[in-house]
């Protein structure tokens, strides 16, 4: 992660999306395992992360989306999640909504592991439910991180650890902000950077924190691959040996993940659609993403406008390329509605630039562009949210 700019306003790392790109990056994982561990007291060896939605156990309930769902070296379940903004509270002040939706998770994280037929309830993982929020919830409290477990209401006796939670108080840094970083903990080290990195009289703090940690490491593999060309590779292997399995795997392989791809691909971007009245400057939201996107580096590289398209690189690598499109938004009754279009799009490899055609990055096995979708389309939409409903209105950059 590259400091931060001394003198721009960035995105903040506590909006729930953010928060989810700096911790499921392709390069986060060794930054994962290190806050996982300032948590639950134990070196962290291994992560996974594991799908954010888990289904339903009726058909009319929503299913829960979780922030950051995956499971550790033991096999242990964990939820981080971000409470940025106010929840809907009755009076009283005691948080009880907040609560609730951290204990409903932390319980359905919990009964999702499976039981049937094992009978065995104490060999089931441990669950832990972390909760990072932006205010105070148990003011009579000093410290920022409390934890509760399940215990004798008399004698204080562990009844198990088998369901763990814990509430991360961002709001009561004022004491840890000012230690030296030498004496900060790890988890005093995130929290700052969660709390503080939009805030430009901390800059200073936080670049320190962001010096003193490697706070976005490693990769993860994309399951959707391993079952495209997994599947079929292993059909090849029992119907015809090592050649039938080579033959199998990139045949239907490719073609499973093409159309897979594609009908996954286009469901998204027309889910993330975006709309706004008035053309806006073009260049002016380049410069916009440009300067608010800048701590995000080498994640987020810099954009440049191409024949009226935003094209911003993705990844050390720059394999790919997020893309947003403004258009006139034919389907509004409005004269002047436009609408905002997300894309991603594999950069052509340099065999295919050679020969000038793009075959060659259409048949690569791993699809960067997937990947690039996914992950930067919720940061965007958080850029793009902000630019039109503060940056934009406050400056003007409507154009007439």
């Amino acid at each position: 992660m590259g400091l931060l700019p001394m003198g721009a306003d960035i995105l903040p790392p506590s909006d729930d999306r953010v928060f989810k790109l700096i911790l499921t990056s392709p390069e986060a994982k060794q930054g994962l395992m290190n806050l996982i561990s300032s948590i639950i007291g134990r070196t962290v060896v291994d992560v996974v992360l594991l799908p954010n939605e888990l289904a339903p156990g009726d058909t009319e309930e929503k299913a829960e989306r979780f922030d950051v769902n995956c499971k550790i070296d033991d096999g242990s379940q964990v939820n981080l999640e971000m409470q940025a903004s106010y929840m809907v509270e009755d009076l009283g002040g005691q948080h009880l909504n907040l609560k609730g939706k951290s204990i409903y998770y932390l319980t359905d994280l919990h009964s999702s592991q499976p039981a049937k037929g094992l009978r065995r309830y104490d060999r089931l993982a441990r669950s832990y439910q972390i909760t990072f929020c932006s205010y105070t919830i148990f003011p009579n409290t000093q410290d920022y991180v409390n934890s509760f477990s399940l215990r004798h209401d008399t004698t204080g006796e562990l009844l198990s650890d088998a369901i763990n939670l814990t509430f991360v108080e961002l709001s009561k840094l004022d004491e840890v902000v000012k230690k030296p970083v030498s004496d900060m903990t790890d988890l005093d080290k995130w929290s700052v950077f969660f709390q503080y990195a939009p805030d430009m009289e901390h800059r200073e703090i936080v670049n320190k924190v962001i010096e003193s940690e490697d706070l976005l490491k490693n990769s993860k593999p994309q399951m959707f691959l391993w079952l495209c060309f997994g599947i079929p590779a292993v059909i090849g292997l029992v119907a015809g040996g090592p050649v039938g399995s080579l033959l199998f795997g990139l045949v239907f392989g490719h073609t499973a993940r093409w159309i897979a791809g594609g009908i996954i691909r286009n469901k998204y971007i027309a889910e993330t659609v975006g709309r706004l009245n008035g053309k806006i400057d073009i260049n002016d939201l380049l410069r916009f993403l440009n300067e608010y996107l800048n701590y995000l580096y080498p994640y987020f590289h810099e954009g440049k406008l191409n024949a009226g398209v935003l094209r911003i690189p993705f990844g050390i690598k720059q394999k790919s390329t997020a893309i947003i499109h403004v258009i006139p938004d034919k389907e509004s009754a409005g004269a002047d509605s436009w609408k905002y279009v997300f894309d991603a799009e594999n950069d052509p490899t340099v065999l295919s630039r050679i020969i000038g055609i793009t075959i060659f990055s259409v048949i690569q096995i791993y699809s960067p562009k997937h990947t690039c979708l996914f992950k930067t389309v919720p940061i965007l939409q958080a850029a793009m949210e902000y630019y039109l409903k503060q940056y934009r209105e406050g400056t003007n950059h409507v154009l007439s």
